[in-house]
């Protein structure tokens, strides 16, 4: 399996960062924020086509894969919201509040999205829409 991403050259520190995003294939679908380069020098918020969140960090779960009645099944939106203030992160989903974790590891970073896949499927595909980051 791999995560194919994309990001933006706009760096952020203490942000809350929300977006649109609907799974229309593959296994799940990231936020990824406070990105400093491959090799997963990034936080990774991510819902799966199974129901369930998480947040990692370096390959690392913050908050273990969980399932969640706030994520809306199949193909329909979904709104993510992560409030990301010095080492300590809310995350929200669809606006029900469903963890909160603190890592220190990164204090700013890009944004970005991503589709990931298990073997054997060679393709994903998500929609991100109506990115909105304010300062906090």
């Amino acid at each position: 399996g791999f995560l194919q991403w994309c990001g933006s050259s706009i760096t952020f520190a203490d942000a809350a960062i929300q977006v649109d995003v609907s799974l229309l294939s593959g296994y799940s679908a990231a936020l990824i924020f406070r990105f400093n380069g491959s090799g997963g020098r990034y936080y990774d918020f991510r819902i799966t086509d199974q129901g369930e969140f998480f947040l990692a960090v370096r390959g690392t779960f913050l908050i273990p894969l969980t399932k969640s009645s706030a994520i809306a099944s199949g193909k329909q939106k979904n709104t993510l919201l992560v409030i990301a203030k010095g080492s300590d992160f809310k995350l929200y989903i669809n606006g029900v509040f469903v963890g909160e974790a603190q890592d220190r590891s990164y204090t700013s970073g890009s944004i970005g999205f991503g589709v990931s896949v298990p073997s054997p499927m060679t393709s994903g595909e998500a929609s991100f829409s109506n990115l909105k980051v304010y300062n906090v």
